[in-house]
């Protein structure tokens, strides 16, 4: 199978925007209520007492975020990583998904905004996690180890001024419509 392209530009580029990358990456998750349950019942009977830190191999989680909005069953769950190149991006070019996005930066700056003080981004990684965001119009920098959740449609947007590449590692989980295509976004 060949690899996917997914990096990112501003939406008058002709390269594959963040949004679009995003659904066009999307894998589709059934779940099913009871065959869900069980298995999860089933291992956590088996699970060790000792946090997951102290499990050999195990070095923590890539991405961890409390979804405080998920789509109602159906949904779609995507996770990608996305690279934006230096000057790709649109620091005033405002979108919002359907549903919950989170992201880490693996490598570079990343310049954000999102968010309003009646409904906040959350900061995500070693510094503020859990913390509100500060809203548009204020620039949040995020490098390696940090990230964001963005709430269902909340509208951000983001731009790479450095010097080099901003990697990331997206998780959106977007709403499916009975026919099996993803709900449209008020602003997508």
């Amino acid at each position: 199978m060949e690899p996917r392209d997914f990096s990112f530009q501003s939406q008058t580029s002709n390269r594959t925007s963040r949004r679009t990358a995003l659904r066009r990456g999307a894998m589709a998750v059934a779940l099913t209520g009871s065959g869900l349950a069980v298995r999860s019942a089933s291992a956590q009977e088996a699970t060790p007492d000792a946090p997951l830190t102290t499990i050999p191999g195990f070095a923590g989680p890539i991405l961890s975020a409390v979804f405080t909005d998920l789509p109602t069953a159906p949904a779609e769950v995507s996770i990608s990583r996305a690279v934006t190149q230096p000057g790709e991006g649109d620091i005033e070019d405002f979108f919002a998904f359907a549903g919950p996005l989170a992201f880490i930066v693996e490598s570079g700056v990343l310049t954000c905004r999102c968010g309003t003080a009646e409904n906040p981004c959350i900061l995500i990684g070693p510094t503020g996690a859990g913390e509100p965001a500060p809203p548009i119009p204020a620039d949040i920098l995020l490098g390696p180890g940090q990230g964001l959740y963005i709430p269902a449609n909340t509208q951000d947007s983001y731009t790479n001024a450095g010097d080099e590449p901003v990697v990331e590692i997206d998780l959106l989980i977007l709403p499916k419509a009975v026919d099996g295509t993803a709900d449209a976004s008020p602003t997508a």
